[in-house]
């Protein structure tokens, strides 16, 4: 890792993006500073089955552009197209060591397999050894719970693994008296458990009040029951696009809590003066996070994890 400023936007970082996304095409390439496809743990031969994985990498991107990607298509999707999975655990283990192969510097697992190996299983081993042996920085979501009325699954593999930095979900909604509409700053949102207004994150939709005083931060509903471990840090489960902060559409899920995490660590990996360890990392995570309103659970401060490892 190239150590450059704290303003740092990714430059010298090299990301792993383990999902959907194969060969990208050639202009998603050059947006994408692209350094390699590794695409041969599937059968089929679609560059993104159902466009999670390019969705992930875009987050990732947005928030540390001069970052450089290498794909890893190790996810597919399930028979009703509406969740990915990890598949085959040794594939996706393989494509762990693929990317320690390749010289990433962090690699980002927005997808999990359920927790029954208890992080034994051979994916969760490699996840470990690369973590832990090879200091490969591994970012994975917790896992997503479709329905609430059974009995809760745990933290999904490798999220569960402790070398691991296993990202869950929360909900910034704001309180905030606004009316609906584009001035308002607000994202307003309806969509299955969550129901704006949310925070728009511009930290400006309340002109005269501390955006603090109108925040409400609380786990999302769809996170699956860490029972089995507690995540490192929790992020915004939202992922937002469209022509206008009141006409916009999102996708919900711990997938796009992890990239999040993943693009602020970048930024702060590629800001100071030196190589830390996975372990060093997670603790400056733990120690440094704030939080949330409503839960003992935390989210990372960027800053602060950046003056700790410094």
């Amino acid at each position: 890792m190239n150590a450059k400023d704290t303003e740092n936007e990714g430059q010298g970082i090299h990301v792993g993006v383990l999902d959907t996304l194969g060969d990208p095409i050639d202009s998603f390439k050059q947006d994408y500073n692209f350094e390699s496809a590794h695409d041969d743990y599937l059968d089929h031969a679609e560059r993104d089955p159902i466009g999670h994985g390019r969705d992930v990498l875009s987050t990732i991107s947005m928030l540390a552009h001069e970052a450089h990607f290498s794909t890893f298509q190790a996810i597919n999707k399930d028979e009703d197209d509406t969740r990915v999975y990890g598949g085959n655990r040794a594939k996706t283990a393989q494509a762990i060591a693929d990317a320690v192969e390749a010289g990433v510097d962090l690699i980002n697992i927005s997808a999990g397999i359920p927790h029954e190996c208890g992080g034994h299983c051979i994916l969760g081993r490699e996840a470990r050894m690369a973590a832990e042996i090879d200091n490969l920085c591994i970012v994975a979501a917790t896992g997503n719970q479709d329905n609430e009325t059974v009995e809760r699954e745990g933290v999904n593999c490798p999220a569960l693994v402790d070398s691991v930095i296993g990202v869950g979900g929360y909900v910034p909604f704001c309180s905030a008296d606004i009316d609906r509409s584009k001035q308002s700053n607000q994202w307003w949102l309806e969509n299955g458990n969550i129901i704006g207004p949310l925070c728009g994150q511009t930290g400006d939709c309340c002109s005269n009040e501390d955006c603090k005083t109108n925040r409400r931060e609380i786990p999302w509903k769809g996170n699956v029951s860490f029972h089995n471990t507690a995540p490192d840090v929790l992020a915004p489960v939202i992922d937002v696009n469209g022509p206008s902060l009141s006409e916009i559409t999102c996708q919900t899920g711990t997938s796009f809590a992890a990239p999040i995490i993943s693009s602020l660590l970048i930024r702060m990996l590629g800001g100071i003066d030196r190589t830390p360890s996975t372990e060093e990392i997670q603790n400056a995570i733990r120690l440094t996070g704030d939080q949330i309103d409503e839960s003992d659970l935390i989210k990372m401060n960027e800053a602060a994890a950046r003056d700790y490892l410094s």
